[in-house]
């Protein structure tokens, strides 16, 4: 089975602490970007292959249009052959959900969203320049949960600038409230190439992170949600199929520039940007990798752990 996994780079303004590749978004750029992206799929076109995953990352993928989020789909679908379990995910910012959005979401298959949460606490989320406010996360997700949507998930951060105990426990008062199937906990870090790194500010420290990490661990435990990987937690038969592809070094193709590729123990990207990747959307970079030492070490961040034997029999080159 094979993942496949679509960066849209697009965003209405860059996060401090992101070092994801994204751009300001623009029209006419965002068509000829959909453009080149058909035209990749197109050139992958291989109906041996069965696709059981698709994710839509970013960037903000939400901020494009429907349509071209439907035309990009039904690329796929007409140049791999598709499970009839099809998990399809797309990430979502808060502040660009309607209503008529998600049900053309629903309309075209997407059936897992992905909000960007980060923190339900306003003042949290003005520190690390997010331009939604916890309001516009629990609307956007109740009315997903109302249209019909069963699986759900949201990101949460740790170490945020100011956060206390209080405010995160907070936090998980309101996840308790929302019938989502999946949470993603990620500690705040500063990256090179961002706004942060250039101004680094206060944050709590490594100790008290560790803490946070510990009380998130315990709350998630008992609201049923079973922690899977060393950042994840789901309810019963709610993990990410997509991001288990990536710790099992499942294949998988990544679409768009900066998006990176696992096929049949190979290991290649997109080394462009946005306008080299519209002029060569085909045109990718080999990297050397070393599957059996990646799959144990990618293992490690699971909590089901790993048994030698399996090494032994791991064969990534057929898969």
């Amino acid at each position: 089975m094979l993942g496949i996994y679509v960066h849209i780079p697009f965003c209405s303004k860059k996060c401090p602490y992101c070092n994801f590749y994204s751009i300001n978004y623009n029209e006419k750029i965002v068509e000829e970007f959909v453009a080149a992206v058909l035209k990749e799929i197109e050139s992958l076109n291989n109906k041996k292959e069965t696709v059981d995953s698709i994710y839509f990352g970013g960037g903000t993928p939400s901020l494009i249009k429907d349509c071209q989020i439907k035309e990009i789909l039904n690329k796929i679908y007409s140049s791999f052959k598709v499970s009839e379990n099809l998990e399809t995910t797309i990430e979502i910012n808060p502040n660009t959900v309607t209503k008529q959005k998600l049900l053309n979401y629903k309309e075209m298959g997407i059936n897992r969203l992905s909000f960007g949460v980060q923190s339900f606490n306003n003042n949290e989320l003005k520190l690390i320049g997010r331009n939604h406010t916890s309001e516009n996360s629990i609307n956007a997700i109740n009315l997903a949960l109302n249209l019909g949507f069963e699986n759900i998930s949201i990101d949460l951060m740790l170490g945020i600038p100011q956060q206390t105990l209080e405010s995160l426990n907070n936090n998980f008062k309101i996840v308790k409230n929302l019938k989502i199937t999946h949470l993603s906990l990620y500690q705040l870090k500063i990256e090179p190439n961002t706004l942060f790194y250039k101004k680094t500010p206060t944050l709590p420290s490594k100790e008290t992170v560790a803490n946070f990490y510990e009380f998130s661990c315990k709350e998630l435990e008992e609201m049923g949600f079973k922690q899977y990987e060393i950042s994840n937690f789901s309810k019963p038969n709610k993990e990410s199929r997509h991001n288990l592809k990536y710790w099992t070094l499942k294949n998988y193709l990544g679409i768009g520039p900066k998006a990176h590729s696992f096929y049949k123990g190979e290991r290649f990207f997109h080394n462009q940007d946005i306008l080299s990747y519209i002029k060569t959307p085909t045109k990718q970079t080999k990297e050397k990798t070393d599957p059996a030492f990646e799959w144990f070490i990618l293992n490690l961040r699971l909590n089901k752990g790993i048994a030698i034997k399996e090494l032994k029999l791991k064969n990534f080159y057929d898969e």
